[in-house]
């Protein structure tokens, strides 16, 4: 019992001492907390100039990406609309190479109908995968009952196809002796622009009726002009 002591104060200093101490250590940790805030803070500031200098920079690239994100999807909503394009261009690129080459090599016109009837086939083909068959084929049937009721009305009834044919392969030959092939040339490039067109756009088929009527027209013009044109020049050899 002697050995405790009988005096406080020592206890009371200890926690007095303790006391001030637990504000000073707080003081301190928010000065070194301000001073690494206030560090950082000048990093952050420099990173964010640094990210607003890059987004500067890349504005016009994200421009550019929303423009081409935007025609990507126009030309995706054009695709669906307008059925499957790809195939058809690569066709008509060759058969407008054919073309070209059929025209320079004055070849026959047998050639070029079984390649224009042909791909008359592959794009009757392509809207028949992606429209029903069943409207495609009476259409298909009505326009070709009208075609041959426009044929019957304009040449005579007793003409053969065979005879058809052999006038238009004569046709031909006084055509390709007489006018140049650049105006043929144009004549095809410009038939072909307008199929494209007509194909690109999905025009309903009272279009294409008229133009192959038009076509017709001028054949028929055509045809009878040519005669004419070589019984002027025969007039003066006769002479």
């Amino acid at each position: 019992m002697s050995d405790i002591p009988s005096d406080p104060t020592p206890l009371i200093l200890r926690a007095v001492v303790v006391l001030l101490l637990i504000p000073l250590l707080i003081l301190m940790l928010a000065i070194v907390l301000y001073i690494c805030f206030k560090a950082t803070r000048g990093q952050r500031r420099q990173v964010d100039i640094e990210l607003d200098e890059d987004n500067l920079a890349a504005m016009p690239l994200q421009a550019t990406r929303r423009q081409r994100r935007q025609e990507d999807m126009e030309l995706e909503e054009d695709n669906l609309a307008a059925m499957p394009l790809q195939a058809t261009r690569r066709q008509h690129r060759q058969v407008d190479m054919e073309l070209e080459e059929d025209n320079l090599a004055a070849i026959p016109l047998q050639a070029t109908r079984g390649q224009r009837r042909q791909v008359d086939m592959e794009l009757e083909e392509d809207n028949l995968a992606a429209m029903p068959l069943q409207a495609t084929r009476r259409q298909r049937r009505q326009e070709d009952m009208e075609l041959e009721e426009d044929n019957l009305a304009v040449m005579p009834l007793q003409a053969t196809r065979r005879q058809r044919r052999q006038e238009d392969m004569e046709l031909e030959e006084d055509n390709l002796a007489v006018m140049p092939l650049q105006a043929t040339r144009r004549q095809r490039r410009q038939e072909d622009m307008e199929l494209e067109e007509d194909n690109l756009a999905a025009m309903p088929l009272q279009a294409t009726r008229r133009q192959r009527r038009q076509e017709d027209m001028e054949l028929q013009e055509v045809n009878l002009a040519v005669p004419a044109e070589e019984e002027q020049q025969l007039l003066p050899t006769h002479i």
